[in-house]
């Protein structure tokens, strides 16, 4: 089964748009970026239809107070969205605990959210794309979530399909459903003494083993997503990724929390043309995930991941342990 709907006019329309995810938008002190980002999202021709749910962490320090506030300001003036929700915080949680926390919330409600956060532009495309597969997908337990990133991984590879499934999520534009949010186990210290498959753990990825040791050994390291990731791979789901990229990260320019400037993850999200098509019955291609795995191996250095881990701090930590 393929499914591109194009919402165009119907007598069932009514029901889509009744259906459509809400989106959340983490948002903390970068009025620039978060402008643009949401001035892409309001390009979406179903963006007057979605509901829109912004997150405003508070200050962690008196020196981010007044950039908070002009966000937060900012945020309150926005129209152009079915309904606009506000979550502006009173203390602060930091990236992991208030990633946990607001998604819990939010899809305690809806069942189901599109999670972006103030550095993701996204393409025309990204409302549409994500509604067809959260309707679509969601019949399949074994997939966790949807992806609307995919890195420079198939530029030199040909495939015909639009998506495919992938072992590793994102946390750069992502979606999910709240029966796939509740089936994770927060707490992986359990796991601290490397009681499980590691080679198969990293199909999603080489560098995954690494960056589930750092999440376990640091208190307050902001690793959200790679808790999720093990839980996926406890759990044989999947994340299902466009071939191409329907984000692009504007927040690595030096202006983030966690990451340094660089361009070498930019999508020229303008090549999107047309929504993704989507097949319920896509299946696992272990030759596309080996590429995907590869990509992202610490020993894979001359495509530049040497710069990622530098950039997230993980390089030097992978030398001590290889070493």
């Amino acid at each position: 089964m393929t499914l591109s709907l194009g919402f165009k006019y119907s007598k069932w329309m009514d029901i889509v748009l009744e259906s459509l995810s809400p989106v959340l938008v983490f948002t903390y002190n970068r009025l620039e970026q978060t402008k643009i980002v949401i001035e892409h999202l309001l390009n979406n021709k179903l963006s007057e239809h979605t509901i829109l749910i912004v997150h405003s962490d508070y200050p962690k320090n008196k020196g981010h107070t007044e950039s908070v506030k002009k966000v937060r300001e900012y945020l309150k003036s926005l129209t152009g969205f079915k309904k606009i929700f506000y979550i502006f915080r009173d203390e602060n949680l930091g990236v992991d605990n208030a990633t946990i926390k607001t998604v819990s919330e939010v899809i305690d409600k809806h069942g189901k959210v599109i999670v972006l956060e103030d550095d993701i532009v996204t393409s025309e495309f990204f409302l549409e794309y994500m509604n067809n597969a959260l309707n679509l997908y969601q019949k399949r337990s074994d997939v966790f979530g949807i992806s609307a990133y995919n890195p420079p991984v198939f530029d030199n590879l040909s495939f015909s399909e639009d998506i495919y499934l992938n072992r590793r999520g994102t946390s750069w534009g992502w979606a999910t459903w709240d029966d796939r949010w509740k089936e994770i186990d927060w707490d992986i210290r359990k796991y601290n003494n490397g009681d499980y498959d590691k080679k198969k753990f990293s199909l999603g990825g080489k560098d995954l083993p690494w960056v589930l040791y750092r999440a376990m050994e640091i208190e307050d390291s902001p690793y959200w997503d790679i808790r999720r990731d093990f839980n996926m791979f406890t759990l044989s789901k999947y994340f299902v990724f466009p071939k191409i990229s329907l984000i692009n990260n504007i927040g690595l320019d030096g202006s983030g929390e966690h990451c340094k400037k660089t361009q070498l993850f930019y999508n020229d999200i303008s090549i999107v043309k047309k929504t993704p098509l989507l097949d319920l019955n896509v299946t696992y291609n272990e030759g596309l995930q080996k590429s995907f795995s590869n990509y992202y191996s610490p020993s894979f250095f001359s495509l530049g991941v040497r710069r990622f881990l530098k950039l997230t701090g993980l390089y030097k930590l992978i030398i001590k342990l290889k070493g």
